[in-house]
């Protein structure tokens, strides 16, 4: 069986707001695009002829054609409001209700009106005024959401937003143009006019579908990253907890997995356990080991900007010489303890730094061999 392009379009519009439904529950500001998303991938199913069939057999087609109508104008309106909200632009959002509002009561009473009984393309018996009203509000509303995205690219500084938003704006008027040419068809009655609907679907399906993928890129980028850097501190948090066991927090092993759950928050917890770790250690350490500890240091001419991650390592390695040979601790007058950096990113990025040189050859043989003393 050959599937046609929009087909393909349409499940991976299917596709992408199933992958974006746990950020949009977690995140307020990811709910806009995600409803506006799954609003016009409704429509665009709806319009597919396997759907219409469907659907006319289970309410009938009097039903069918009048409900498809109003859903159209319905959701058209509601694209436009949750673009607008998505752009910052909220001070406009009521304005696309009302019109749909008043648009949906007119296209009811011209329908009741004449009370088609068989109503379908080509053969409904309904004034053109009322398909001016459906598909005018629909490019009207379509192409105004456009518009807002391709003003909104502008501001964009990172590359996925920018793109995002531009192929959101080429999906939005993609999906305008249909209502535009079946305004034409109506008029002219020519059936090249409306030839080639299936395929501008398509093609309207395929850029929604690509820019409201897009903002993952960043999200999976910093997912990658933190699952990266939460494997890389692995021996170096086994090694401290084991020393200090009791600093150890609840277990959540499927937190990095299920995209429901924040990516940073099982990294964040290790940062958390390793910073405490290293608190309880540092009693274990005198002046003369942080001397010692520098001196290693400066004798291995480590770079300025991997001095202070190179002399937590040292320090801890002969913390926990310390703490394994038995020494009491004491109190600690100098406070060693930072893990450097002001934000969580740049501690992640000092504790990569201690784990590197905590791992090297140099620095475990400094605590082994007690060189330090």
């Amino acid at each position: 069986m050959t599937l046609s392009v929009e087909t393909i379009g349409v499940f991976c519009m299917w596709l992408v707001v199933l992958v974006r439904f746990p950020q949009a529950i977690r995140d307020r500001g990811q709910r806009p695009l995600w409803v506006s998303v799954m609003l016009i991938t409704v429509v665009t199913t709806l319009y597919m002829e396997v759907v219409q069939t469907a659907l006319a057999e289970l309410f009938g087609r009097y039903a069918t054609y009048l409900g498809t109508h109003l859903v159209t104008v319905v959701s058209a309106a509601a694209v436009l409001r949750f673009v607008l909200i998505a752009n910052g632009h909220r001070r406009h959002r009521h304005w696309p209700y009302l019109a749909a509002a008043v648009t949906a009561g007119v296209v009811v009473w011209i329908y009741v009106a004449v009370d088609p009984r068989n109503p379908r393309p080509g053969h409904t018996g309904l004034p053109l005024g009322y398909f001016f009203l459906v598909s005018g509000f629909s490019v009207v509303a379509l192409t105004a959401c456009a518009v807002v995205c391709l003003l909104g690219a502008r501001r964009m500084d990172h590359w996925a937003m920018r793109w995002a938003l531009l192929a959101l704006a080429l999906g939005w008027l993609a999906n305008a143009l249909p209502w535009l040419l079946n305004l034409v068809w109506l008029v002219t009655h020519g059936p090249r006019w409306i030839a080639w609907f299936s395929e501008i679907d398509g093609v309207a399906a395929f850029g929604i579908a690509i820019g409201a993928a897009l903002p993952l890129i960043p999200d999976i980028q910093q997912r990658v990253r933190h699952n990266a850097a939460y494997r890389r501190l692995g021996p170096l948090w086994r090694t401290l907890t084991e020393a200090a066991p009791h600093v150890r927090l609840a277990r959540a092993p499927m937190a990095r997995i299920l995209p429901s759950i924040p990516a940073r928050l099982p990294l964040y917890r290790r940062v958390v356990e390793i910073r405490d770790a290293i608190v309880v250690l540092r009693s274990y350490v005198d002046a003369e080991d942080l001397e010692a500890a520098h001196a290693d240091v400066e004798r291995r001419a480590v770079p300025a900007e991997l001095a202070d991650a190179s002399v937590t390592a040292c320090w801890l390695a002969a913390a926990l010489r310390h703490h394994d040979e038995g020494d009491p601790p004491a109190a600690q007058p100098e406070n060693i303890a930072g893990v450097g950096g002001d934000d969580f990113e740049q501690e992640v990025g000092f504790l990569l730094q201690v784990a590197d040189a905590y791992d090297d050859a140099l620095a475990r043989g400094y605590a082994m061999t007690g060189e330090n003393k």
